[in-house]
């Protein structure tokens, strides 16, 4: 494998922690509410889906890639079964509050020793 297979393998391999990151929020809800059940369930979905694709494409002559599409089948898949049964309540809106930036803002300038 040279560089530039290399460079790509990585490149794709990190899409997975944008793909994560979009669930990680509303997971970490479920499990402040004990809903375990559920975060087994779309564990239990995902990774056949992970699994089944890898084989296909492993089939088809994709190469090392196979596990890439495989992994970012899973996560993605993941990701929007959580986004999908988490409550109203929790997803985020595309609100300002000036009050709340203000709060924000002076705890990180504390943080930053400001």
């Amino acid at each position: 494998m040279n560089k530039k297979q290399l460079t790509v393998l990585i490149q794709l391999c990190s899409l997975n922690f944008i793909i994560i990151a979009l669930g990680s929020q509303l997971q970490s809800r479920f499990l402040l509410e004990f809903k375990l059940k559920q975060i087994a369930l779309f564990e239990i979905m995902a990774k056949p889906l992970g699994l089944i694709v890898t084989i296909s494409c492993a089939f088809n002559n994709v190469g090392v890639l196979s596990v890439v599409y495989g992994l970012l089948a899973a996560s993605s898949l993941k990701s929007m079964l959580l986004w999908s049964f988490s409550a109203a309540s929790w997803k985020p809106k595309f609100e300002f509050s000036l009050e709340e930036a203000k709060k924000g803002w002076s705890y990180g300038l504390y943080q930053v020793g400001g």
